[in-house]
């Protein structure tokens, strides 16, 4: 075969080689169109700064901003994704219910919708967001964060020195519905709640928080907004089991604006109470209350039962309450003398707050005793204080340093009404 025959075939060998390389080898443009789609369906990455604490939450949580969304579950250890959906409740409480020797879960910012988590009792569990840009919010018929049902108090031997912690979110309740429920149902006492840094709100007729059977629970720097309808409640507390007390618990920088004709700001309730329990040891400091001034009460002590049931030893310091039909309501039992009576004893109210009340500044009704009144502003459209329908006036309230206001609309300010302790 000659030279010139063994040329040609190798130009043509040369063009087929560039052609295959032109057509079937995929350039960069090509490349770069191929990883977006690959990675349009990978999860978004999320940079953990060192030092940040983030580092060593035991699951991160995060979502995509697509339609729907899809949510993360990152472990904070290996660095997988362990669960990840559509569904922001299922995910979530995927990692609550893989911790079974507790730990902390941090939730990225964003809008987390259709929320019904549930904690357990017997493990640490901490809900950590990123400020209330993290946003949590309930489905209809149910709370957002709820306690499950803890066993039998007497077969577990006692209260439970579990916490759970929830902080730096903002958390928006359903209509009807609460922000965070602990309710121990079969048991006496539930774990220690430590709740701080949080913006709680609802769609209409809420109870932002409520604890029953509250057992050295912490609640700090809490923002409530709750306008909407008419049987709206900030906290409420309530005591539920015979022969025991529940309480030990501490309330500090608090500012809520409770709405509608029933609202109330903070409820500390006895009703169902039975056989002298008692719900006490309570610290309220530097509470911040304001109501749209429709009725209500600011601060609502309520032990009007006839089981024996009591709320005592409540301290409230620099409290601000405004607009309420009355600022501070202590009810107990109107029961004759020698029954079961609820009663409401050994509570001090003192600070330099202003307080006022579209109807009562303060209101006794029933078996109320042993208040002290110290260095406080306080008056109502109608009346200062008024102790009526007493069963006794052996248990004074005692006042010290009490400024009454005067700003009654109509009518002048009955400063202090149906008050025979009174000098």
């Amino acid at each position: 075969m000659s030279k010139k025959l063994w040329f040609t075939i190798f130009i043509c060998f040369l063009v087929g080689i560039a052609f295959a390389f032109y057509n079937f080898v995929p350039t960069r443009t090509d490349l770069t169109g191929l990883l977006s789609k690959v990675e349009h369906h990978s999860p978004p990455s999320v940079i953990i700064e060192p030092g940040s604490g983030v580092e060593s939450a035991s699951y991160i949580i995060f979502h995509d901003d697509e339609t729907p969304k899809n949510y993360y579950a990152k472990n904070g250890l290996t660095g997988e994704i362990e669960f990840s959906g559509t569904s922001a409740n299922t995910v979530i409480q995927s990692t609550i219910n893989a911790l079974t020797d507790g730990g902390e879960i941090f939730i990225k910012a964003g809008t987390y919708s259709g929320l019904d988590l549930t904690v357990p009792h017997d493990q640490s569990i901490g809900l950590i967001g990123e400020g209330f840009k993290t946003i949590l919010q309930g489905s209809s018929g149910n709370p957002v964060i709820s306690l499950a049902t803890v066993g039998d108090f007497w077969t577990e031997g006692g209260p439970v020195d579990n916490e759970l912690r929830v902080e730096h979110l903002r958390i928006e309740a359903a209509s009807g519905e609460e922000c965070i429920l602990s309710d121990p149902t079969t048991s006496f006492y539930g774990p220690r709640w430590v709740l701080n840094d949080l913006f709680l709100t609802g769609s209409g007729d809420n109870t932002l928080l409520k604890v029953i059977n509250p057992y050295k629970i912490r609640v700090t720097r809490i923002i409530g907004f709750a306008e909407i309808g008419e049987n709206n409640i900030g906290i409420w507390l309530l005591h539920d089991y015979a022969g025991f007390h529940s309480g030990d618990s501490y309330f500090e920088d608090i500012d809520m604006n409770i709405g509608g004709s029933n609202a109330v700001g903070i409820l500390l309730d006895a009703t169902p109470t039975q056989d002298d329990g008692i719900l006490n040891l309570i610290v309220f400091n530097k509470i911040m209350l304001y109501s749209s001034g429709e009725g209500g009460a600011g601060v609502k002590f309520d032990a009007s039962n006839n089981n024996g049931g009591s709320i005592d030893y409540i301290d409230i310091i620099s409290p601000c309450i405004e607009d309420f039909g009355t600022v501070f309501l202590l009810e107990g039992s109107l029961s004759p003398a020698g029954s079961q009576r609820g009663h409401v004893s050994c509570v001090s109210i003192r600070g330099t707050g202003y307080n006022w009340g579209t109807s009562y500044g303060i209101r006794n009704i029933g078996e109320v005793g042993g208040i002290h009144v110290k260095d406080i502003y306080i008056g109502g459209g109608a009346t200062g204080i008024r102790d009526n329908e007493r069963n006794s006036d052996t248990d004074p309230m005692k006042l010290d340093g009490v400024f009454f206001s005067t700003l009654a609309t109509g009518s002048a300010t009955v400063i202090i009404e149906n008050c025979p302790w009174y000098p």
